[in-house]
């Protein structure tokens, strides 16, 4: 099955078994390491800082420059392999996040697992509404994922998350904003 193929039918799953996760037993994600890196060009500052208990996150972005094209988001989900002692890439998604931070309602959250994951990173936060992206000082406090944020086929195991935050130039020139990379731990309760 080629990776396009995989991809989507992870999708497809998500989508399919998103309201089953009431059902299901309940499940706690633990953020277990971090690590990220910010263009100077843009950020001053990027930090994130994992909370005691490592159920949630704070982090502090100092934007020295307005960024008036739309921002991108690269996603991409991996599962590390007992047997291989590597991550597997499962799930890889991109998008433009002005077509997503003005979006709000119900109907938009329960029909899109990405959807239910902007809602749930902009609830924490003070990013703006819209686009443009003014300079100034942007946080999460207390960042928690959400249970309907976990799908329920995550299955117990560590996870590697990379958020890639990028422009789209002009002759198809990319320029990479900020990166994170998340390891979490989904456990049983």
């Amino acid at each position: 099955m080629g990776r396009i193929t995989v991809q989507l039918l992870f999708i497809v799953l998500m989508q399919f078994n998103y309201n089953l996760a009431a059902k299901q037993k309940s499940r706690v994600l633990l953020f277990e390491e971090v690590s990220t890196t910010c263009n100077p060009e843009y950020l001053n500052k990027f930090e994130l800082l994992l909370s005691e208990e490592k159920h949630g996150f704070d982090v502090e972005i100092l934007l020295i420059k307005n960024i008036t094209e739309p921002v991108w988001n690269k996603l991409s989900v991996e599962m590390k392999l007992k047997k291989e002692n590597q991550y597997k890439k499962i799930f890889g998604y991109e998008t433009n996040v002005c077509d997503f931070i003005g979006v709000s309602g119900r109907s938009a959250v329960e029909n899109n697992i990405i959807m239910t994951w902007v809602q749930n990173a902009l609830k924490y936060s003070n990013l703006p509404k819209s686009c443009p992206v003014l300079e100034g000082s942007y946080s999460w406090r207390n960042f928690k994922v959400e249970k309907n944020s976990i799908p329920p086929f995550a299955v117990n195991g560590l996870y590697r998350v990379n958020v890639t935050n990028f422009l789209k130039m002009p002759e198809t020139q990319i320029t990479e904003i900020s990166f994170c990379s998340l390891i979490v731990n989904i456990k049983m309760k």
